[in-house]
């Protein structure tokens, strides 16, 4: 879909010098920043007035949110909406005057297999934000992270997150969120499942690799992977 929208956009060069960024990231910037939440949510400055809602299952969503969910410029096809939850992600929503302005995924702890760091089973993992088109430059992204964190934070439990090193934009929203960068490790690189407890979770570069997603998976701050 992405690489359609940018041969209507910009044209075969356009879609060639996309081809040559990803391989230049490949080869030279494939590292990823590991950011964990220092446990103050900041006041994020809003541009629009924001309502957040928080869902376990598709179930729970709305039928007009939903509708707005997998519509084509929210880039959330139903089949990866309902692997999500299957999954155990949970999902944040945050909407305007009614029309979904941006989302934002995180699965806990216990459900990751894998993650770059080591991380505990009461941990969060904040994965596979988006802003919606017509909100973009609102400050939505760096609101829904600050939300989110402040419905997961507690003291037995962190909130981690990644970005590829190359994605400017997307750590300036973390760094805004609240988070703190605390590792910078290969792709490829990550820790086994969780340990029990927060106390014993340690930051490391080890690794085996997690299952990334495209380099566009977090258009409000990321460029990260998903955990596996």
């Amino acid at each position: 879909m992405r690489l359609r929208r940018l041969i209507a956009e910009h044209g075969w060069r356009g879609l060639l010098l996309e081809l040559w960024q990803r391989v230049r990231r490949r080869l030279f910037e494939d590292r990823v920043q590991v950011w964990l939440h220092n446990g103050t949510v900041p006041e994020i400055p809003r541009f629009v007035p924001l309502e957040f809602a928080h869902y376990t299952s598709l179930g729970e969503i709305p039928d007009d949110v939903l509708g707005q969910l997998l519509a084509p410029e929210a880039e959330l096809p139903r089949a990866e909406l309902e692997d999500e939850f299957a999954r155990h992600g949970e999902l944040w929503v945050a909407t305007s005057g009614g029309a979904v302005a941006g989302y934002i995924w995180a699965r806990q702890g216990v459900h990751v297999k894998r993650y770059f760091v080591q991380i505990s089973q009461a941990d969060y993992v904040s994965y596979r934000g988006f802003t919606m088109p017509a909100f973009r430059w609102m400050g939505i992204a760096p609101a829904l992270w600050a939300r989110q964190a402040a419905d997961v934070l507690a003291p037995d439990r962190r909130l981690w997150a990644n970005c590829m090193i190359w994605n400017k934009p997307s750590a300036g929203t973390l760094r805004r969120a609240g988070y703190k960068l605390v590792a910078v490790v290969p792709r490829r690189a990550h820790k086994r499942g969780p340990v029990p407890s927060p106390a014993s979770a340690t930051v490391g570069t080890e690794s085996r690799p997690a299952a990334p997603r495209p380099d566009s998976s977090l258009t409000s701050a990321s460029g990260a992977s998903e955990p596996a």
